[in-house]
């Protein structure tokens, strides 16, 4: 019989057989088994250690055993894994060339034991219902399955005794078939169990007592009498097994930290009445602790409990325990390291303490059990991403709905913040649909953040009072959240464009359930960003009016930034700001310090007229067309949110009579709150 171990792989129009020996291997003992022969059960006991990985996740590996006794196969994953396990027995030999099947998503066994019949095949099929590689180490053990070893003597015998539980009180049955008399059963052939001067026959009360100096995986009994001749006769029982009743998980901080250090997680393993079994030891490792929401599952790193007189630490490193994620957070181990279930000793794959028809418990002893709901550490205002190149200086009213942000021509910057545990390692299941919520800021840097008031949707920052900023959970995936903010400053005197970069930009966290303030790093965990940006001071110029009688007149609007000689050297030399800018500004002498800012395209819906008559049209390349249709007083608000002041300026045309305005060369950004301003062939403000 041949047969193979195969790994295939999916192509277009394609199947091709993969070298199995460069993707996994097979071990037993420490000796690395050629995997491209079949398993055969023909031993008292085999342990074989299959590896494999990374895997992409539509590929399935296959493994064939063929059994040549009734034989025991137990399949456990032993570290961390996305693989699950599916099964096939058959009469005939399977075939472990498997198609890889894109459509095919195995989650089924994580671990399990099959029972095989003299002559049976068992086909294992491993694989991952993730859409992502996946590696696994899996123990693989065949066992000889012994029957029961009920011994026919003509004056007694020990019937079936099966798995019982430490502590818990049992019949034991023992039958003679005359009376017998000095009767004396011992446990383990030490232990006094029951003592009797004539014994006819009857069931006995008896129990596994919880004693450090026992064996539980390798009990038996002991009577000792003798027959009607006066003869000494001495009856073994078949071996057995005791187990514990259950475990407690014991010393669990109130106030529970993914990424922290603990010590001090431990399971107690029980007897029947609650008490710690004293002579309970053992090493397990595997995947015992796990998230109660399926969608937000977590590699979690392998976990280990040694138990050592019944007190079980459980650890992922040498000497203490780390869970690397946050949520709710429950541990589900199983003991089925018992001897019982290769004699039909227990109900395998089970945990019930409660005995069936026959007298039989579950082969397993277990805990599933919610440990605690893990916290993040903190959140970090780690980075700043500038998605915009220039902004204008600018100060705007809070409660900004979502055209006025728009519109609004501060810098465009992503805040990027991360969610943090305990060793400073990202949080990823603060994830949107996961453990995410909103977060809360105050922005305690120099310069002025603008947000929109009610978002549509929580994947943006929003002003949620009062220099009060928040982030919709929707804004995180994978523990980082990136949510666009406009950055302004305060207007002040005109001065050469200012750099800004991300550490000028400082967010204080508001307190939450176990949050600390933010630690501002500024150095940008993404690559490829960009990392500053440069803010201008503005002002909107009105060009020389022709006087004339004709109407109407256009004048022309010029949306400008200032900038001295020494930044306009600079500007029109660099390949980042020269593109945007206007140089030619030779049809307006006064802007000899200005830049008109040409990539500033909007429409003219923020200019309400206040006689019908008048329009603006679109402002393109930073200019606007007004039309003048008289001579006499026309009156129009900019409800332009860029600039600071009253919510409008009005501009009246006069045919005679000097600018009138305030300060040197008018104010920047706009007018003072309630000033008019009066323009005879030029508009200025």
């Amino acid at each position: 019989m041949k047969i193979i171990f195969l790994l295939i792989f999916c192509a277009v129009f394609a199947v091709a057989n993969c070298d199995i020996n460069s993707v996994a291997s097979l071990e037993r003992m420490g000796t690395k088994i050629d995997i491209n022969k079949p398993i055969i059960g023909a031993n008292l006991s085999q342990t074989y250690t299959l590896k494999a990985g990374p895997l992409a996740s539509s590929t399935q590996l296959a493994i064939a055993i063929e059994a040549r006794f009734d034989t025991l196969v137990s399949v456990n994953f032993t570290q961390a894994t996305a693989a699950n396990f599916v099964y096939k027995i058959s009469n005939t030999a399977q075939n472990s060339q498997l198609l890889c099947n894109q459509q095919t998503k195995i989650s089924q066994h994580k671990s399990q034991d099959i029972k095989l019949k003299n002559g049976e095949y068992l086909l294992i099929i491993f694989g991952s219902a993730l859409a992502s590689e996946y590696e696994f180490k899996a123990n693989i053990v065949l066992e000889h399955m012994i029957n029961s070893q009920t011994q026919n003597t003509l004056e007694a015998q020990f019937n079936n005794i099966y798995t019982q539980i430490i502590g818990r009180e049992f019949e034991l049955d023992f039958s003679v078939s005359q009376p017998v008399s000095d009767l004396e059963i011992l446990l383990n052939d030490s232990l006094e169990i029951y003592k009797s001067t004539t014994f006819n026959g009857e069931k006995i009360r008896s129990v596994i007592p919880n004693l450090a100096s026992l064996n539980y995986k390798n009990l038996y009994f002991i009577a000792k009498f003798k027959n009607q001749k006066g003869e000494k006769k001495e009856i073994k029982s078949p071996i057995f097994t005791a187990r514990p009743a259950g475990f407690r998980l014991e010393n669990i901080p109130k106030n529970l930290k993914g990424g922290a250090k603990y010590t001090n997680f431990r399971l107690i393993a029980l007897d029947d009445n609650g008490i710690k079994i004293s002579g309970y030891n053992g090493h397990f490792s595997g995947d015992f602790i796990t998230h109660t929401l399926q969608s937000c599952e977590a590699n979690i790193a392998n976990e280990m409990i040694e138990f050592r007189d019944g007190v079980g630490v459980i650890t992922t490193h040498t000497d203490y325990f780390i869970y690397p994620e946050i949520g709710l957070a429950r541990i589900k181990f199983i003991d089925s390291q018992n001897i019982d279930k290769i004699r039909n000793g227990c109900i395998l794959n089970s945990a019930t303490n409660i005995p069936d028809f026959q007298g039989k418990i579950g082969c397993n002893a277990e805990i599933i059990q919610d440990i605690g709901e893990f916290a993040l550490d903190k959140i970090v205002h780690v980075g700043s991403e500038f998605g915009s190149q220039f902004g204008l200086f600018g100060t705007i009213d809070e409660n900004l709905n979502k055209i006025q942000y728009d519109n609004f021509m501060g810098v465009k910057t992503n805040l990027i913040f991360e969610a943090q545990l305990e060793d400073g390692s990202v949080a990823k299941l603060f994830s949107a649909g996961c453990y995410a919520f909103d977060v809360s800021f105050a922005n305690t840097s120099a310069l002025i953040m603008h947000a929109i008031d009610k978002p549509a949707s929580k994947n943006l920052i929003y002003q949620s009072g009062k220099n009060i900023y928040t982030i919709g959970f929707e804004s995180f995936k994978n523990g980082i959240g990136v949510a666009e903010i406009k950055l302004s400053m305060p207007r002040q005197n005109p001065q050469n464009p200012l750099k800004i970069e991300p550490n000028q930009i400082d967010t204080n966290l508001t307190n939450q359930k176990n949050l600390t303030q933010n630690i501002l790093n500024s150095i940008n965990p993404l690559s490829n960003l960009q990392t500053s940006a440069y803010l201008y001071y503005a002002k909107a110029y009105g060009q020389k009016l022709i006087q004339t009688k004709s109407y109407p007149a256009v004048a022309k609007i010029y949306l400008a930034i200032y900038c001295d000689s020494v930044c306009q050297k600079i500007a029109k030399t660099s390949n980042e700001y020269s593109v945007v800018l206007d140089e030619n500004m030779s049809e307006v002498s006064e802007l000899k310090d200005y830049f008109i800012f040409k990539d500033f395209n909007t429409t003219a819906n923020l200019i309400e007229f206040k006689t019908i008559q008048n329009y603006a049209r679109s402002i393109t390349n930073g200019v606007m067309d007004v039309v003048i249709n008289s001579d006499n007083q026309i009156e129009f608000e900019i409800k332009n949110t860029h600039f600071k002041g009253s919510d409008f300026v009005w501009v009246r045309p006069f045919n005679a009579g000097l600018w009138v305005g305030s300060g040197d060369q008018g104010e920047v950004l706009g007018i003072k709150k309630n000033q008019n301003i009066r323009y005879n062939h030029t508009i200025e403000w």
